[in-house]
């Protein structure tokens, strides 16, 4: 079966105001362990939802398929911990939590930075 699907237009802008934190400890072998912690809150302009006509060939009534509408505003904490082993060399861990609406969702990330 082949399927139509309507064409649509939506735009959608994200602001938002932030609070960060750090705390830097000087290690005893010339490192350095970070503490972080953001806190964002966002505000949406525009559409915070999608949805779309389908029809499939051969007949039968169209229909509508609509995304989550995610609300307008949300709140995003980050926590985390770097740990710098010299200036070229950073491991950090760290933590997002994005609370807000409809929109509940957690993530961690581990990373390696080298510069050279």
């Amino acid at each position: 079966m082949n399927q139509t699907v309507s064409a649509a237009s939506n735009w959608q802008l994200d602001t938002g105001i932030s609070v960060a934190a750090r705390y830097d400890m000087p290690l005893d072998d010339g490192a350095r362990l970070s503490m972080v912690g953001n806190a964002i809150w966002q505000h949406s302009f525009g559409s915070t939802g999608t949805s779309q006509t389908v029809s499939l060939e051969g007949g039968g009534s169209p229909s509508t398929v609509s995304g989550l509408d995610t609300g307008r505003d949300r709140l995003r904490v980050v926590a985390g911990v770097e740990y710098h082993a010299n200036p070229n060399l950073i491991v950090s861990l760290d933590y997002t939590a994005t609370l807000g609406g409809l929109e509940i969702s957690h993530a961690a990330r581990l990373a390696l930075r080298v510069r050279f």
